[in-house]
C-alpha cells in the first residue's frame, strides 16, 4: 500500500469549503505563463528593451551604430534599475504610450478571442459557480474561458469586475485592474514599482482592503500562480502581520515543489500561522488537484466523484447504445482512420513508423462503470463485433487502481504516455490482461502509446480518451514537444475536434455532413 498524499486532508478541507461556498481564489502570474504571457521578471525586462529600441530608432543618427549593442544596453540598464524599478523608469519615459507599449509585452496575439487557454483556466472557470474568482493579472483569460464554458458568445465583459468591495459569484475581480490587446484599461493598474508603494502607504487602497477581505473572511482562500517570491505574497504577509487570521478563516497556497526537506520545513513554518502549502510536482498536476478541491477527492479503489455527471452529459450528446450501431462504428472508423491519415501527412510520419488511433469511452458492465474501446482506426467492425470487443478491452480508472496510460489519462484529465521499455502501458494489467491484449496478429504490433483525455462538457470533466500508438520507441509526437511552431497544439485540437465530431458532433451537423468524413 502506498504512502498517503500528504496533500489529502487539505484537499478534502478546501472541498468543504467550496461546497458550502465560502472558498475565494486568488490567481497570480503563474497560470497566465502557460498560455504564453510573460513572467513578471520577462515582462519588465520587455518593457525596458522596447523603450531603449524606441529611443534608438528616434536618433536614427546613431541607431544603426548602436542597434547590435541594444540587448547589451538593457541589459545593463535592467540591473541597474532592478526588477520592479524598471516599468517605473519606463512609464516615467514615456507616459503618453505606456499602456499600449505594456499591452504589446503583454500579448503576443491581439485578437482576444485567439488568445491560447490553458486546462488550469478552463478548470478555475469551472469553479466559478461556487467559488469567488479574484486575480492580480492584467490579462483577460479567466474570463475567455468563463465566457466558453458559459456560452457568452467568447463576450469577456460580463465576467469582468474591478476591484470593489463585494463578493461576486463568477465573475473574475481583477484586483489591481486589467488591460486589453488594443491598451484600453479598467480599474486601476498596479504594476510598477510606485505603484506598490502607493499601496504599501495607504491601507484603506480598495486593492489593500478586498485582499484582506479574501484572505480574513470566514471560509478559506486559495491562492494559485504564485510562488512565496511573489512581491503579492509578500504583501499578504504583510497585511497578515497587521491583522492575523482567526481560527474561522485559513490560506491554502498551491506551490510547485522543489526541494522536499525545504518543502516540508516551509510547510510546517507556515502552518502554525494558518497558512497551509500544497505542493505539485509537474504544472500539469494543477488541473486534476482544482478538480478534485471542486468535486472532492476519492476513496482508494472508488470511481472519481465526477464520473456520473460525465457519463450523463455525453449521454446527452452520444448515448451508449450508438457505439454497437452499425452505422455509428462505420462512422467512428473513418473519422479516426481520417485522423491518423492527417497526422502521418501533416507530420511527416516516416514510412517505417505504424501508427494506430482507438477511443475509449466510460460505460456500465454489470454494476461496474469501466473505461471501454468502443472504436479504433485498425478495422471497421459491426455493432455486435464492437460489443464483444468492449467487453474484453476496457480498463478501470478507479482511484489506485487505474489501469493503463488510457485508464491514468482519464482519472486524471491530464495527457500521458509511454514509450518504448518503461512500465506504463502495462500499468496495474493483470496476467489475464497481458495475454488478450494483443493485435489480431497474436502480438502487441506497438511499442508506445499516447492517451489524451477529451475536456469536455459546461463542467470541463473527462469525457473520453483517444489513445495514438506508434511500433518505434521514439515515435512522432515525442519531436512535437520541443518544437515552438505550434505542432503539439495542433495535434490536441484535431484529436479534440475528432472526438467531439464522434461522440455526437455528428448529429448536430446532419447526415448529409456526416457523408463527407
Amino acid at each position: 500500500m502506498g504512502a498517503a498524499d500528504p496533500r489529502e486532508a487539505a484537499v478534502r478541507e478546501l472541498h468543504r469549503l467550496y461546497r458550502d461556498g465560502r472558498l475565494r481564489v486568488l490567481v497570480g502570474n503563474g497560470i497566465s505563463i502557460g498560455s504564453g504571457f510573460p513572467s513578471w521578471d520577462d515582462l519588465n525586462q520587455t518593457l525596458l528593451n522596447g523603450l531603449v529600441e524606441s529611443d534608438a530608432r528616434r536618433n536614427n543618427v546613431w541607431a544603426s551604430l548602436l542597434s547590435p549593442e541594444l540587448p547589451s544596453l538593457s541589459g545593463e540598464l535592467y540591473s541597474v534599475l532592478g526588477r520592479d524599478g524598471a516599468a517605473d523608469f519606463v512609464k516615467m519615459a514615456n507616459r503618453r504610450s505606456f499602456r499600449s507599449s505594456l499591452a504589446k509585452a503583454l500579448f503576443r496575439i491581439p485578437d482576444v478571442q485567439s488568445l491560447p487557454l490553458t486546462p488550469a483556466h478552463f478548470q478555475l472557470a469551472a469553479m466559478s459557480d461556487g467559488a469567488a474568482i479574484a486575480t492580480t493579472n492584467f490579462d483577460p483569460l479567466l474570463e475567455l474561458a468563463i465566457a466558453k464554458l458559459r456560452g457568452l458568445r467568447l463576450d469577456v465583459m460580463p465576467a469582468r469586475s474591478q476591484c470593489v468591495p463585494g463578493v461576486y459569484s463568477w465573475i473574475v475581480e481583477h484586483l489591481h485592474g486589467w488591460i486589453d490587446p488594443n491598451g484600453k484599461t479598467g480599474g486601476r493598474l498596479v504594476l510598477t514599482e510606485a505603484d506598490y508603494f502607493d499601496l504599501g502607504r495607504n491601507g484603506n487602497e480598495p486593492a489593500n482592503r478586498r485582499l484582506v477581505s479574501l484572505f480574513t473572511a470566514p471560509g478559506g482562500a486559495l491562492v494559485v500562480g504564485m510562488s512565496m517570491a511573489d512581491i503579492n505574497i509578500r504583501r499578504l504577509l504583510y497585511l497578515l502581520s497587521k491583522r492575523p487570521l482567526t481560527s474561522k478563516s485559513a490560506i491554502y497556497v498551491v506551490l510547485k515543489q522543489r526541494e522536499s526537506l525545504v518543502d516540508n520545513y516551509t510547510r510546517e513554518y507556515w502552518r502554525a500561522r494558518r497558512i497551509h502549502l500544497i505542493f505539485y510536482l509537474h504544472h500539469e498536476e494543477l488541473p486534476g488537484l482544482l478538480r478534485d478541491i471542486q468535486w472532492g477527492p476519492s476513496a482508494p479503489g472508488m470511481l472519481p466523484r465526477w464520473t456520473d455527471e460525465s457519463i450523463a452529459w455525453r449521454e446527452k450528446q452520444c448515448p451508449a447504445s450508438l457505439f454497437y450501431d452499425d452505422e455509428w462504428q462505420d462512422l467512428a472508423y473513418r473519422a479516426l482512420s481520417a485522423l491518423r491519415d492527417r497526422i502521418v501527412e501533416m507530420f511527416a510520419v516516416p514510412a517505417e513508423e505504424h501508427c494506430h488511433v482507438s477511443l475509449f469511452v466510460p460505460l456500465s458492465f454489470g454494476k461496474e462503470i469501466r473505461l471501454a474501446l468502443v472504436a479504433n482506426s485498425r478495422k471497421r467492425k459491426t455493432g455486435d463485433e464492437a460489443a464483444q470487443f468492449a467487453r474484453l478491452r476496457n480498463l478501470s480508472f478507479a482511484h489506485g487502481q487505474e489501469e493503463g496510460v488510457a485508464g491514468i489519462a482519464f482519472a486524471r484529465g491530464m495527457e500521458r504516455e509511454s514509450l518504448y521499455g518503461d512500465a506504463g502501458m502495462d500499468f496495474n494489467f493483470t496476467k489475464e490482461m497481458l495475454s488478450s491484449w494483443v493485435s489480431e496478429k497474436g502480438y502487441r504490433d506497438w511499442r508506445s502509446v499516447l492517451a489524451v483525455p477529451l475536456m469536455d462538457s459546461p463542467l470541463r470533466l473527462p469525457i473520453a480518451v483517444l489513445t495514438i500508438t506508434s511500433n518505434l520507441s521514439r515515435p512522432f509526437w515525442t519531436g512535437l514537444a520541443s518544437q515552438s511552431d505550434g505542432y503539439r497544439q495542433e495535434l490536441m485540437l484535431w484529436i479534440g475536434d475528432t472526438c467531439r465530431w464522434v461522440l455526437g458532433g455528428f448529429a448536430r451537423k446532419g447526415p448529409k455532413h456526416a457523408e463527407k468524413v
